[in-house]
């Protein structure tokens, strides 16, 4: 066999892979004769690692990189010593893909083109190295250590993910040591400072941030340690400190190692994709190493854009091959005589040179499948373009006399690699272009499904929706013998019949249809004609059709388009009626899923605040398009009446059957997103429509589903009503799902053992299903208070109350004494030395103890509203009660929070602050809700039966059909139990508001951004601590204050007692406190220490014990009632919930973390100790003493 010629400059003469590994390698070989000299002072070795300030601080590191354990062998703490933990575990996929976007990208613009970031790169496994501490990682050895456990975990999830997908998609054959290879590159890229990742979200950039500053030091250190003169000559930097020739070569020095690392878990007969061994003479030998231990790729000396370009071609064939396939399958099976257009018509009937549209044959799946797919293809279009621009740049500024320094920018061996690409001939794009063509993925795709040809992407090759996504042949096809063909022009079905003779008029409707057909998957682009019209607009500016439907019998009902949309090529004249509804419904069906990604992320309050910029600008798009189709399937229900011959069947049962069976299975299936048409079903089957109404009256599913879709908008408006419009953001992708918090614990099993933090995200499941709740019906609007309009019998002018800021003591209808100041008749709160009584006088509620906080919270004005107590909330009109009640809620909220600060402000610790204001915030909750614990306080009956005649007095003014859902609430306990859960719902966030006014200087991390921000990390979101049960709250504030107060201890009895102890120890003799003269004073001290601490301990004991009782009440499945009181059954259903999130969540993580499932995962939230450790992390300052459970001696 003849073999090819190879290419000018030695490069290879296959595929862009091939290309770029040789040509890396040859730009490695002069990286290793540079660096030859100084590989000893560089080249780290494990088993020299050390572990600063531990027992054992050396000498118990493996030698060999896979017998690592994060657990033991890592200088990082606090469960970040997980590579793959707060990681999404999603590699590699056929849903999800990379990210191109500007702001994630170093180094993207519009004018010079950009890099886009695989899936596999997105979420690396490297969490360990941007918690790296300084002063631990402080040599080369220590350095590897971290590096090769990155590496290691990150191979093993590449491997399992690898395996899990290849079971769904036997025949991909992609290389798993060339996956392997691209994350070992992407890691030597990190720690070069090389990576043009700059973070997925928020969190991960500043990880980002954080991880190139700490390599930067730690590379100094390395730097310092040097001894060799020259190596420290070769090595200077200037005053960056950046290192990179530093860090280049100790890449170049240990590369090998980490090579080892991350490929552990490859299997034997796993082979890299060339021969790549013995200088590229013979293939690699095992788990694609090669025999003689060097590492056969050279990835790692590729420019990484270049090496992300190949591996998005590789990922495009190999998508586009299975939709295509996919897109087959809806749109064609000759044999069966189906023969489908883009548009959903049916070719075997449609004839388009007369106009005559044909739907069904099942072709709704074949519009929807070409719809998702012409959408993909068009932002894969826009991706090459974007890497080709980038392509050409990089080339250009690669010039000699554009050459960079080491001091600058770690570009020198970027540009050695380009120069070798310019001597194989790639200097210009196109050349480049056809390597990728030929990448083996690439040649498998045919003429029918759109040839690969990057380089010239005519209309019918690489970005071509296919064949089975094209209009219908002029004439409609025949379908004969298990093959469809194209009729002739001369068919006689393709001619123009005369028009009919009727004996009578036509019932007629027209029907204003707006429709949008472009490709693409941004709806609000699609209708920015529609929703953001700036002057007054024809319907064709607005891409809205005039459809005349004319019933004159019901074998005789067509429905014509009078005038041509929006452009619209694709879509024609006639149409049978009921095709005409098919082809409407099937669109409001995929418009509506489509919606969801912003109506999503715009009313999810754990969004982040970038992704909700421009919310109420496409919440009122939404609710425009809403409208319309309501306006269209009103007239389409209107029309449908003038159907006669149901014969025995109901008008809107048969409708209704053609809805649910023939268009609801059809979306999902060919659209892919099975949850979003079950929640369409949902809805519907949560509605009992009544089977006898009036067909144009009657509540479809569509109804049903238009009505919720405007509930979802006018909850959306709601949320953003403040909102000022900066233009928007299109850079959020919500494909991935938020991270989540990982905490090592104490008291998991094994202890230290890395969990996710998920009490929070139970509490926000719990919130969205009230959410949900309130948002049915309009309740929402109808409970939603503006204190405002309130009426204040201590002076306050309404209208002047337009910032809830400037509220006073006149905004209240209290006592006069109590109104001035809600903190009036409190007592002194935050004692450290106080121990906590029982949350009941009568001591019956069994471990639950009430926070001096809670007792003495700022709410007199609102426990003052009523007689006997001096109020005069009874005086207020009935149609203010709700506006005038929060107003007495905002400013107890308002002065709660600016006295916590004023009392905790001296220990300068701003985030136990905010964990006493966000409790404050919760409990204020609990008391307007009823469910507070310490309603049998007899101060606090009164409170609570004065609540309960100011929620009558809502209630009664609401509208009708509003109270109707509210019926038998008067009767629950509390009363009015479900009204005033639902009053908290809508009005929570002013209160929220209201206690933000003194807090802007402190700031937390706790809230959705990853690094400490204003308001206590709350600055536009609402805590959820609401949703957390008032028991566990308090029971986490409980082990927080015992540990103030242990710690206060502990250093009294330190202070008196460290030189005895030494002593002791030194003679060999007894107790802490014997047998030395000097020591008697210490063994008072001691007996002082166990008396404070007794106390404490047995509320532990009670606590933890009913935490146990609970906690397995929750798992009981069958229906029982939880024996104790309502707040007991509270916090059971809390623990059903959280436990259903320990599931999801375990099932998410990665095998290497897990236990075997079951279907109860090990979970530290089982004990109290646990869910402390859990959830409080480093916020306890037990002294020695500082764990819950039995092990660490609490």
């Amino acid at each position: 066999t003849k073999m090819a010629p190879a290419a000018k400059g030695g490069g290879s003469p296959q595929d862009a892979k091939h290309l770029l590994d040789s040509i890396g390698k040859k730009v490695h070989d002069k990286v290793k004769t540079e660096a030859v000299d100084y590989r000893s002072a560089l080249q780290g070795r494990l088993k020299d690692a050390t572990y600063p300030g531990d027992k054992d601080s050396s000498g118990t590191t493996p030698s060999e990189p896979c017998h690592l354990n994060y657990v033991y062998n890592s200088n990082v703490t606090d469960g970040h010593n997980d590579p793959c933990g707060n990681r999404p575990n999603f590699r590699f996929s056929d849903k999800y893909g990379g990210q191109c976007t500007d702001s994630k990208i170093k180094g993207n613009n519009t004018e010079n083109g950009g890099a886009c970031a695989p899936l596999r790169r997105l979420f690396l496994c490297h969490q360990n190295l941007s918690y790296m501490k300084e002063n631990k990682i402080d040599n080369t050895h220590n350095l590897l250590l971290e590096v090769s456990l990155a590496a290691q975990h990150e191979g093993q999830s590449l491997v399992e993910k690898y395996n899990e997908y290849k079971e769904t998609n036997t025949d991909s054959d992609f290389n798993i040591c060339t996956a392997l290879a691209r994350s070992f590159a992407d890691i030597g890229d990190i720690v070069r400072g090389k990576d043009l990742f700059i973070g997925y979200s928020q969190k991960y950039k500043d990880e980002k941030s954080k991880l190139e500053e700490n390599l930067k030091t730690i590379f100094g250190h390395i730097y310092e340690k040097l001894t060799d003169l020259r190596a420290k000559d070769r090595y200077k930097d200037n005053d960056k400190k950046n290192f990179y020739r530093l860090r280049e070569d100790w890449w170049d020095a240990n590369r090998q190692t980490v090579w080892e690392a991350i490929t552990c878990k490859a299997e034997q007969n796993d082979k890299y994709f060339r021969n790549a061994c013995s200088n590229d003479t013979t293939e690699t030998h095992k788990q694609c190493r090669c025999a003689a231990g060097d590492v056969p790729t050279y990835f790692d000396y590729v420019p990484q854009y270049l090496r992300w370009f190949e591996e998005w071609a590789e990922d495009f064939c190999r998508k586009k091959k299975k939709y295509v396939n996919i897109v087959k399958t809806y749109c064609r099976d000759e044999k069966k005589e189906k023969y489908c257009s883009l548009n959903g018509h049916d070719c075997t009937k449609t004839i388009r040179k007369i106009g005559l549209l044909r739907m069904g044959n099942e072709c709704t799946k074949c519009l929807v499948a070409c719809s998702h797919y012409r959408g993909w293809l068009a932002k894969k279009q826009e991706e090459f373009e974007k890497q080709k621009k980038k392509y050409t740049n990089e080339i250009i500024i690669s010039n000699p006399q554009k050459k960079g320094t080491f001091e600058t920018t770690n570009n020198e061996y970027d540009r050695k690699f380009y120069e070798k690409l310019k001597e194989s001939d790639y200097g210009k794009v196109d050349k480049f272009l056809e390597k990728l063509s030929k990448e083996k993925t690439c040649t498998a795709i045919t003429t029918v499904e759109g040839n690969i040809n990057f380089p010239k992407n005519e209309r019918e090759e690489t970005f071509y929706r296919s064949k089975y996504c094209e209009l219908c042949p002029e004439c409609g096809v025949e379908c004969k013998g298990n093959k469809c063909e194209a009729r002739l022009e001369g068919h006689e079905k393709c001619q123009k019949k005369s028009n009919k003779i009727r004996k009578k008029e036509a019932k007629t409707t027209n029907i204003e249809f707006l429709f949008n057909d472009k490709p693409g998957d941004d709806i609000v682009k699609k209708l920015t004609g529609f929703c953001y019209a700036r002057s007054p607009t024809t319907n064709k500016d607005k891409g809205i059709e005039i459809w005349k439907c004319s019933h004159y019998d019901d074998t005789d009902d067509d429905c014509e388009m009078q005038k041509i949309g929006k452009d619209n090529k694709n879509h024609y004249k006639i149409m049978p009626f009921v095709d005409f509804v098919e082809f409407w419904v099937t669109h409001v069906l995929k418009d509506s899923i489509d919606w969801r990604k912003y109506i999503k992320r715009c009313i999810n309050n754990t969004t982040s605040n970038k992704c909700k910029n421009g919310c109420k600008s496409k919440c009122d798009c939404f609710k425009k398009w809403v409208t319309q189709k309501q306006v269209e399937w009103n007239k389409i229900k209107a029309h449908y009446r003038n159907e006669e011959n149901f014969y025995v069947f109901d008008p809107h049962d048969t409708l209704e059957t053609i809805l649910e069976e023939d268009f609801f299975e059809d979306i999902k299936k060919a659209y892919g997103n099975e949850e979003a048409v079950d929640r369409i079903k949902k809805l519907k089957e949560e509605h009992d429509a009544k089977p006898k109404e009036d067909v144009a009256t009657a509540k479809y599913a569509i109804d049903i589903l238009l009505e919720h879709e405007k509930e979802e908008a006018d909850l959306c408006l709601e949320i953003h009503e403040d909102e000022e419009e900066d233009g928007g953001n299109d850079e959020c992708d919500d494909d991935h799902e938020e991270t989540q918090i990982v905490r090592s614990n104490p008291c998991a099993t094994p202890s230290g053992s890395t969990y996710p933090v998920l009490a929070t995200k139970a509490a926000h499941q719990i919130h969205e299903l009230a959410k949900l709740q309130l948002s049915s019906r309009g309740r929402r609007k109808a409970l939603k208070a503006n204190a405002s309009k309130g009426d204040y019998k201590q002076g306050g002018t309404p209208s002047d109350l337009t910032n809830v800021c400037k509220i006073t003591n006149q905004y209240s209808n209290a006592r006069n004494d109590e109104s001035k100041n809600p903190c009036n008749g409190k007592g002194v709160r935050f004692k450290i030395e106080e121990v906590w009584k029982n949350a009941r006088e009568n001591g019956k509620v069994i471990g639950v103890y009430l926070p001096p906080r809670r007792q003495h919270i700022c709410t007199s004005n609102v426990e003052h509203l009523l007689p006997p107590k001096g109020g005069r909330f009874k005086e207020v009109p009935d149609d203010k009660a709700s506006d005038s009640f929060l107003g007495d809620v905002l400013v107890a909220a308002k002065k709660e929070a600016e006295d916590i600060k004023s009392r905790l402000n001296n220990n300068g610790n701003s985030s136990s602050i905010c964990r006493a204001i966000k409790y404050s915030f919760a409990d204020i909750g609990d008391i307007i809700k009823g469910t507070d614990i310490w309603e049998k306080n007899s101060g606090e009956e009164t409170t609570q039966e004065n609540l309960q005649k100011i929620f009558g007095k809502i209630k009664d003014k609401l509208p009708q059909n509003i109270k109707n859902k509210y019926a038998v609430d008067e009767k629950k306990t509390p009363q009015y139990k479900q009204l005033r859960e639902d009053w908290w719902e809508a009005n929570r966030a002013k209160v929220w508001e209201a206690m933000k006014c003194h807090i802007k200087d402190l700031k937390d991390k706790s809230g959705p951004q990853s690094t400490p921000s204003s308001y206590c990390g709350y600055s536009k979101h609402i805590p959820p601590d609401d949703y957390i049960p008032q028991r566990l709250r308090w029971m986490s504030e409980w082990a927080e204050w015992f540990c103030k107060a242990q710690k206060e201890e502990y250093e009294k009895l330190q202070n008196e007692c460290e030189d005895c102890r030494s002593k002791v120890t030194d003679e060999g003799k007894g107790s802490i406190c014997e047998n030395v003269e000097k020591c008697k004073g210490c063994r008072g001290k001691c007996h002082d220490y166990e008396k404070k601490i007794e106390p404490w301990k047995q509320q532990w004991n009670a606590i933890s014990g009913r935490y146990l009782i609970l906690y397995k009440n929750a798992e009981i499945t069958t229906p029982v009632t939880v024996f104790g009181e309502v707040s007991d059954q509270q916090v059971v259903e809390f623990f059903k919930k959280l436990k259903e999130t320990i599931k999801s969540s375990a099932s998410k993580r990665s095998k290497r973390s897990t236990d075997v499932l079951t279907t109860d995962p090990t979970t530290p939230y089982s004990t109290a100790a646990g869910y402390i450790h859990q959830e409080m992390g480093t916020h306890m300052q037990c002294k020695e003493q500082n764990v819950f459970c039995p092990s660490g001696g609490s």
